[in-house]
């Protein structure tokens, strides 16, 4: 069982606003698939453009929880004509921004407390099972302890959030 179980370019006129370029890599296909998907639930017209209270849900969707300032800040910088929209154009330079500032080790840290017990601080079959459920994953008993086995180095049968963070960052996902 592989450790992917567990889980654009740079136009060179600067980040979007609101955004720190500290990281920069690509987005994978998948990234670029869903953040279109986003765009064009919201754009139900077809016009390449979603209203500013859209977008904001749209930020949220993808993971993202911009503050009134900061939204504020964005519609300033992309809506010059003061229409209160987005093209799909600048959405997707702001969200691939944001997307590629996160950084891993908080997403994999965010990811750990997802998955483990609030009173144990690991994650053991229970917890993926339970995660599984949620989720409504069709994953058996035995895929999810092989998980478990992959990621559990000291043999205690459970993940410890080092053991998680180093097949996170194994796994190429983060």
């Amino acid at each position: 069982m592989s450790s992917a179980k567990w889980a654009g370019k740079n136009s060179g006129r600067g980040p979007a606003p609101g955004v720190n370029s500290r990281r920069r890599r690509e987005l994978s296909d998948d990234q670029v698939a869903e953040i279109k998907d986003a765009f064009s639930i919201f754009d139900t017209n077809g016009s390449g453009r979603i209203e500013a209270r859209e977008f904001k849900m749209v930020l949220k969707a993808l993971g993202f929880d911009p503050s009134t300032d900061e939204m504020y800040s964005i519609m300033s910088a992309v809506d010059k004509e003061g229409h209160g929209t987005v093209s799909f154009d600048d959405y997707f330079k702001i969200v691939k921004a944001k997307i590629l500032d996160r950084d891993p080790m908080e997403e994999i840290a965010k990811a750990f407390k997802l998955f483990a017990d609030v009173n144990t601080g690991t994650i053991s079959l229970k917890d993926l099972r339970r995660v599984a459920d949620e989720l409504g994953e069709v994953i058996s008993d035995e895929e999810l302890a092989e998980m478990i086995k992959e990621a559990d180095r000291d043999n205690d049968g459970v993940v410890s959030e080092a053991e998680f963070m180093k097949i996170m960052r194994k796994s190429n996902l983060f």
